[in-house]
């Protein structure tokens, strides 16, 4: 299998996660989420605020489906490999918990 630079894959227990499985959600991930957020946004909270201030209606939809959709993949995974799957999404974000990726969804709904 070639794997491709910009197409990192988060497996871990025979678990896999990809961009290409979620592509918005990998670009709002590596785009706001990314290793300056600290110093660019702040928050994990505020950078999902740009997100949602910046971006479309349509492309808030798409991430939101996705991250729900990534949620769902990842349900019972345990933190690391959830990090891990995260992190091959682009992120440089560890949440604590799933629970705080799982608040941003509230984030993504506010218009």
């Amino acid at each position: 299998m070639t794997r491709h630079p910009h197409r990192p894959t988060g497996s871990a227990g025979g678990r896999r996660v990809t961009r290409d499985q979620f592509p918005s959600l990998s670009e709002f991930l590596a785009g706001y989420l990314h290793e300056d957020f600290p110093l660019d946004y702040g928050t994990p909270r505020d950078a999902t605020r740009a997100f949602v201030d910046e971006a479309t209606p349509a492309e808030r939809d798409r991430v939101d489906r996705e991250l729900r959709r990534f949620l769902a993949q990842t349900e019972g995974w345990p933190l690391e490999e959830f990090r891990h799957a995260l992190a091959a999404l682009g992120a440089a974000w560890q949440p604590a918990s799933r629970a705080e990726l799982e608040a941003l969804l509230s984030r993504l709904a506010d218009d």
